[in-house]
């Protein structure tokens, strides 16, 4: 080690993929950069390829630090630890995408022009639906990006961010108790006002199938919707995103003094029916689209 950017990998399971992940990363135009890799407890070949991949290339650390909990956030989370005081820069890495070669370079440009106040860089990319072998770039136009509407639908992806010196240590540290680690980094810039800087230029390819940790329905097919209605806010278990609401507001307000955006958090997670739900949408809260709001309100009216 000794560069100063980081590139946090989770990894879990990954062995269809991780190999062209770890290729598109070492085949990277700007190459000053280490690569730190966790894995999860895995049962296939996802250790061997890692280790292999240490053999071949010093800038590939695998960190075996040990933990009785098991989740993508937790694992992130130990990365970002081990690595927020020895690094000027840190980026995120699935097990499964593949980067454009000048993924890094364009970043760390963007970020490099602000030193002296906390920089947030992210991207756009393409939805790669891997089965298909279909393409298309997640968003069409540039994304607004507020306190409120991160809460309802986080627009950043961690597998597009780019974090400077101040970012990192205004994030500190990503609870494990969440839900997604890029939810948490893009609640602490949008809350602080930090520079948020989103590159409209697709940097990479992120890969869906059957086997993502995160599973994302296909919400721009009839069935994707229903699918998305039927496992969201009509589930019968809708119950546990206002529990999440209200670890994000416990986290939030234990480190930050917005009161004003914070108590509008607060008055989210104990909002109930559809009067309530027209109160949280007029205060700001709402999805990247109007189906993403009306998602978000029978959340509530169902609740």
């Amino acid at each position: 080690m000794g560069n100063k950017l980081a590139i946090l990998m989770a990894v879990y399971n990954g062995e269809d993929f991780l190999k062209e992940q770890i290729d598109s990363i070492l085949k990277q135009s700007y190459r000053e950069f280490d690569l730190l890799i966790r894995d999860d407890g895995s049962q296939d070949g996802s250790c061997q390829i890692i280790a292999d991949y240490c053999l071949l290339d010093s800038r590939i650390t695998w960190i075996k630090q040990e933990s009785p909990v098991h989740s993508a956030i937790h694992n992130f989370s130990i990365l970002f630890d081990y690595a927020k005081e020895q690094y000027d820069y840190i980026m995120f890495s699935d097990q499964d995408d593949i980067w454009h070669e000048d993924k890094i370079r364009k970043e760390l440009r963007a970020a490099s022009a602000y030193s002296d106040t906390a920089v947030l860089v992210y991207s756009n990319f393409e939805l790669w639906k891997y089965k298909r072998n279909l393409c298309r770039p997640m968003y069409t136009k540039n994304i607004e990006v507020s306190f409120e509407q991160c809460t309802v639908q986080n627009a950043m992806y961690g597998c597009t961010m780019l974090l400077n010196k101040k970012m990192i240590e205004m994030v500190d540290t990503i609870p494990a108790g969440l839900d997604n680690h890029d939810h948490w980094i893009a609640l602490v810039a949008a809350l602080n006002r930090v520079k948020i800087l989103y590159l409209p230029e697709c940097l990479l390819l992120h890969r869906l199938h059957e086997k993502n940790v995160t599973g994302r329905a296909d919400v721009r097919t009839a069935a994707g919707r229903l699918c998305a209605v039927l496992k969201g806010p009509l589930s019968g278990r809708s119950e546990s995103r206002f529990i999440m609401w209200k670890k994000m507001y416990k986290e939030l307000s234990s480190r930050f003094n917005d009161y004003n955006k914070l108590d509008k958090l607060k008055k989210l997670y104990h909002a109930k029916g559809l009067y309530d739900a027209l109160k949280m949408v007029h205060i700001g809260f709402k999805g990247l689209s109007a189906r993403g709001t009306f998602y978000f309100m029978l959340f509530i009216i169902f609740r």
